[in-house]
């Protein structure tokens, strides 16, 4: 189980991240920080399916609070709310990946969340 967390097989535990796309990247080579609200919820939304990289703590939390918001505000109209719920699933679960990776820890590491 500890291999599979660390991401790799036993033995020493390399705790480097995949490299992050040029587009998602600063001029220093690091996540963007500061990104705003829109952004990080287009980016998110854009990125539902891409668990390699990196995500800002602008970004997972931009994107945490767009999700509370929209499940409050649909929670209540029948059919809507658990449909937004299960559409924000898979996007949830990417951002937090990318925000673990950018906290050099693997992936994995969600399921234990």
């Amino acid at each position: 189980l500890y291999a599979a967390l660390a991401g790799g097989a036993p033995g020493p535990v390399s705790r480097t991240a995949p490299p992050m796309p040029a587009a998602a990247m600063a001029a220093g080579g690091a996540p963007a920080q500061g990104v705003a609200f829109v952004d990080a919820v287009k980016i998110c939304l854009t990125k539902y399916i891409d668990f390699s990289g990196r995500a800002s703590r602008s970004e997972f939390w931009w994107f945490f609070l767009f999700c509370v918001v929209v499940n409050v505000l649909t929670g209540w109209i029948n059919y809507v709310g658990p449909l937004v719920s299960l559409a924000l699933i898979l996007p949830s679960i990417a951002v937090g990946v990318r925000r673990l990776h950018d906290t050099d820890r693997a992936g994995w590491w969600y399921l234990l969340v």
